[in-house]
C-alpha cells in the first residue's frame, strides 16, 4: 500500500529560478523530503534507483544541476556557493517544505555542506556519499578542474 501511494505523486518538470531553468524529479510524499544531488558530470537518471527506494517511505527529489542534463547553463562561474543558493530557490518555488534530508555523491556532498552551512534551520539531517577529500577542496591537487566551463 505505501508502495502504492508514494509512486503516485511522481512527477518530473522543469523550474525557473529566475535567470534559467532545472530539471526536477519529485516522487513520494510525507516528510522529511530527501534531497539528493549527484557527483561531477553524473545525469539525474543515475540516481533513479536509489530514489525509487527512498520514495517507498518519504518524498525525494532528484534534479540536475545548472548544464546537466535537461537544466540550462547558469551563469558563470560554478561553485558550492552558487549551487546551494540555486537548489534552495528551486525547492523554495517547487513549494517543497522543509527542513530536508541532504545526500551528496562526490560533488554533490560539497554542495549539500555548503547548504547546510548557509542554511542550518533547513537541514534536518546529511548524507555524504563519497565526498571529496580534503586535498580537492583547497585546491592543490586539482589546479586543472578551475579551468573548465563550468568548474
Amino acid at each position: 500500500m505505501c508502495q502504492a501511494r508514494a509512486r503516485s505523486t511522481s512527477s518530473e518538470r522543469m523550474i525557473g529560478v529566475g535567470s534559467h531553468r532545472f530539471q526536477i524529479h519529485l516522487e513520494g510524499k510525507e516528510a522529511p523530503a530527501v534531497v539528493i544531488d549527484a557527483g561531477l558530470a553524473d545525469p539525474l537518471e543515475k540516481l533513479r534507483p536509489l530514489q525509487d527506494r527512498i520514495a517507498l517511505v518519504t518524498r525525494v527529489i532528484t534534479y540536475s544541476r545548472a548544464g546537466y542534463g535537461r537544466s540550462e547553463p547558469g551563469p558563470l562561474p560554478r561553485h558550492s556557493g552558487r549551487e546551494a543558493a540555486e537548489l534552495k530557490a528551486l525547492i523554495e518555488k517547487a513549494r517543497i517544505p522543509g527542513p530536508y534530508v541532504l545526500v551528496g555523491h562526490s560533488l554533490g556532498a560539497r554542495n549539500k555542506q555548503v547548504f547546510a552551512s548557509r542554511y542550518p534551520d533547513a537541514v534536518a539531517g546529511m548524507v555524504l556519499l563519497g565526498p571529496p577529500p580534503r586535498s580537492f577542496l583547497l585546491g592543490p591537487e586539482y589546479r586543472d578542474l578551475g579551468r573548465w566551463p563550468n568548474g
